[in-house]
């Protein structure tokens, strides 16, 4: 027997491909950071509106990005719903060659309507704060996992 509130049992929209991701700063016009060859693309399959992506992301530079800007991870396939529930946190796996100082922890979410995932850290006299692009080292590395909704 089917829920109550199912509306359709066919599977008409499924993709599978890669994306390309690169590190920015949050400034109005972004300076991206230089992927290390062979690790700016991320996979993802797409079932209906909601999107799974992962991928293993490397820095070579930071470039000329702002060390005071928020970090950002731009190049998500699909831009994200823009009603709720459009946010998603992201899974970090690994996360290393920080310079976080005293922070505890670090985690990253997509904003609604955006191809963007912001990051953030944690600490006990900060709080919770938006990371900054000066808690990267130029050899910064990310493994994650997310999964979220689109209208597209």
């Amino acid at each position: 027997s089917h829920e109550s509130g199912m509306t359709s049992e066919l599977l008409d929209d499924y993709e599978e491909g890669t994306a390309q991701v690169v590190f920015r700063d949050s400034e109005s016009t972004p300076n991206n950071c230089t992927m290390a060859t062979g690790y700016g693309t991320i996979s993802y399959t797409k079932i209906g509106d909601t999107v799974h992506c992962s991928g293993d992301l490397r820095v070579s530079s930071k470039g000329s990005t702002v060390s005071s800007s928020t970090l950002r991870a731009n190049g998500l396939p699909f831009v994200s719903r823009n009603s709720d529930p459009g946010k998603s946190a992201v899974t970090i796996g690994v996360a290393t060659n920080l310079n976080m100082g005293g922070a505890d922890s670090i985690r990253a979410y997509i904003e609604k309507n955006t191809n963007d995932f912001i990051f953030r850290i944690n600490d006990s006299s900060n709080g919770d704060t938006d990371m900054a692009m000066s808690a990267i080292d130029a050899n910064f590395i990310l493994l994650f996992s997310l999964t979220y909704k689109t209208d597209s």
